[in-house]
């Protein structure tokens, strides 16, 4: 090789050491990406930054009323044991309509007959949601059922396919009974949650698809019936709901960030109120915790109710609901990851390694822990930014691979301190051997020199 060659080698050699930092940072942090503990760290962080910053919102939209175990116990023997007859609900529901309540959703699947449904069906009215759950697995329907999964829905995906995109689909959905969905009664929504790998629900189905027909969550249908008028729609992917709108993700989900004042949510017993509806002395309260607002009705028993995972705790899923109908309220949604975030986000994080890894032999010790406390610090502000502004992203690809080619400019440092070493090593051991032959030859010089010199 001529000394060109090699001088064009050597200005290639930072630039080749700057490249494996980077591609080697993203393909570590790819293989990283495709196991388990990654997904559960990045979600394990996302919940603590989400408790860290959530904030207090007004709560002053939404109640409970809730089947509790004092409900149970006191309602024995008026009512009896659960189920109790609908016609305790049609009682509940005229007290709460005449009170100006907004919307009264019931978190209680209604499929089954039981006494007292005709009271209920002729109580119910738009500002009723019932509930309908998701089945995992098909069930041959009738014609009766596919015409009253039409009326309930809200699009059809032959005729809406850009909605339909972004349903979740199930395979059969669990309706309330006929009479209570006939039209100018109840609207339907969909309780069965999205849970991740770990149990936690983080997202939220704003729409459900099955057997080709588009129903809204329950939560969603909820503030429809709070807001009849414009009805919902789909905008450059953003859902609608009068004037009201918040991004979808790529699936159609959402991701709602519970309140900080979660103990301030109104719960009224259902005791109270039907005592309330019957005109019990001491219960005129509950007609103005009730006006104006959306009202949950379902049980947090450890026998009836269910309990979901959040990202704020563990709560019963009739409080979720709640809570979440008073987010989406406020404009408490996290906006989905964007690509052009990721990538910057990737950019910086790599670019402090790919310098580090250019200089080669020049880069001392307290070079890579000043850049790598600086590269921490400014990453750390941009994930907290992000988590201040609601704002979803891919962090922990970018900060697996900023680690990654943070190691890898280590690793080129430390191989080109061995091959300087190498080169220093052979010098020195050339320049030995050159002054050997030197003295060597001098010495042979000066042998046949004193010969004839001393003849001489």
């Amino acid at each position: 090789m001529s000394w060109q060659d090699s001088v064009r080698t050597d200005a290639y050699l930072p630039w080749l050491r700057a490249l494996l930092a980077v591609a080697g940072g993203l393909l570590l942090a790819a293989l990283f990406s495709q196991g388990t503990l990654f997904a559960r760290l990045a979600w394990w962080v996302d919940d603590s930054l989400q408790r860290r910053f959530a904030v207090e919102l007004p709560l002053d939209r939404v109640v409970v009323v809730d089947v509790d175990e004092a409900s149970l116990q006191r309602l024995q023997a008026r009512l009896g044991a659960w189920p109790y007859p609908r016609d305790a609900y049609a009682q509940a529901h005229r007290y709460l309509v005449a009170r100006g309540a907004r919307a009264v959703a019931y978190d209680i699947l209604f499929a089954e007959p039981r006494a007292g449904d005709g009271a209920f069906a002729a109580a119910l009215d738009p500002r009723g949601v019932l509930a309908a759950a998701a089945l995992p697995y098909p069930y041959p329907r009738s014609t009766r059922y596919l015409a009253q999964l039409a009326q309930v829905s809200l699009f059809d995906a032959q005729g809406d396919a850009h909605v339909a995109e972004l349903a979740h689909a199930w395979p059969d959905l669990t309706l309330p009974l006929e009479a209570f969905t006939a039209p100018g009664k109840a609207r339907v929504g969909v309780i069965s949650a999205l849970a991740d790998e770990d149990g936690v629900v983080r997202r939220l189905a704003t729409l459900h698809l099955a057997h080709g027909k588009v129903v809204p969550g329950f939560a969603v249908a909820a503030m429809l019936a709070a807001e009849p008028g414009p009805g919902l729609s789909i905008e450059e992917r953003r859902l609608r709901v009068g004037e009201r709108a918040w991004p979808l993700a790529a699936d159609g989900s959402i991701a709602p960030r519970l309140p900080a004042n979660l103990a301030d949510l109104a719960v009224i017993p259902f005791f109270q109120l039907l005592d309330a509806a019957d005109g019990v002395p001491g219960s005129a309260h509950v007609g103005d915790l009730v006006r104006d607002r959306i009202v949950f009705i379902g049980s947090s028993s450890a026998v009836l109710g269910d309990v979901a995972l959040t990202p704020a705790g563990r709560f019963p899923g009739l409080y979720v609901n709640a809570l979440v109908s008073a987010s989406l309220h406020a404009g408490e949604v996290l906006r989905p990851p964007r690509a052009w975030l990721d990538v910057a986000l990737a950019l910086l994080a790599l670019a402090l390694p790919a310098g580090l890894a250019s200089r080669g032999v020049a880069l001392r010790p307290r070079d890579i822990v000043i850049t790598l406390g600086l590269g921490a610090a400014l990453f750390a502000v941009a994930v907290f930014g992000m988590a201040v502004l609601r704002q979803q992203s891919h962090w922990l690809f970018a900060a697996v691979a900023g680690i990654s080619g943070f190691g890898l400019a280590v690793a080129a440092w430390l191989f080109a301190l061995y091959q300087e070493k190498q080169r220093l090593f052979y010098e020195k051991a050339a320049a030995l051997e050159a002054n050997r032959l030197k003295t060597e030859f001098l010495n042979h010089m000066t042998h046949e020199l004193r010969t004839p010199i001393t003849a001489i």
